[in-house]
């Protein structure tokens, strides 16, 4: 097991090319774009599915929302403040595990849905739907300081909270 996750863990890293090593810069230049051209921005925290499969209950249809807030302009300007000082250094570590998101980060203009974000801090991955340009390596540590700032966690025990929702 330990051999096939190395493997896994040698080609992932040696996957990437001078033109995926300049993705980093390039993500966090789209992702300041977003956050500007946004006139609401939306960040929850809710379960996944694995959540209830894991505590044996059934899950929802609908992923359960524990904490939801919208951006007002004062936490938008601390969210762009905290991505323009973020390194683009591109991402060249990543975790074999699975994708196990609890925070989604949603960009809206004129009430249309632009394109969201799913955070893992489990496995520190990201999935953005505007994008397939690899993160930068601080990108989850960056966004952490704004979930932070609304009361939100990166870190809960969220099989437990399974218990809550039934």
């Amino acid at each position: 097991m330990k051999l096939i996750v190395l493997t896994i863990a040698l080609i992932t890293t040696c996957a990437h090319t001078s033109e995926t090593m300049q993705d980093g810069a390039k993500y966090k230049q789209a992702l300041t774009e977003a956050v500007k051209s946004a006139d609401q921005i939306v960040i929850m925290e809710h379960s996944h599915s694995d959540d209830f499969r894991r505590a044996n209950i059934k899950a929802p249809e609908k992923n359960v929302i524990y904490k939801k807030a919208s951006l007002n302009a004062a936490q938008t300007k601390l969210l762009l403040s905290d991505l323009e000082k973020m390194p683009g250094t591109t991402k060249s570590k990543f975790a074999a595990c699975i994708f196990w998101p609890h925070h989604t980060i949603q960009f809206y203009k004129k009430k249309k849905l632009l394109s969201s974000i799913e955070l893992c801090y489990h496995c520190d991955d990201s999935e953005w739907s505007s994008t397939k340009l690899v993160p930068p390596a601080k990108l989850l540590p960056t966004l952490s300081q704004t979930l932070k700032r609304l009361g939100m966690s990166t870190e809960r025990n969220w099989v437990a909270l399974t218990n809550r929702v039934n």
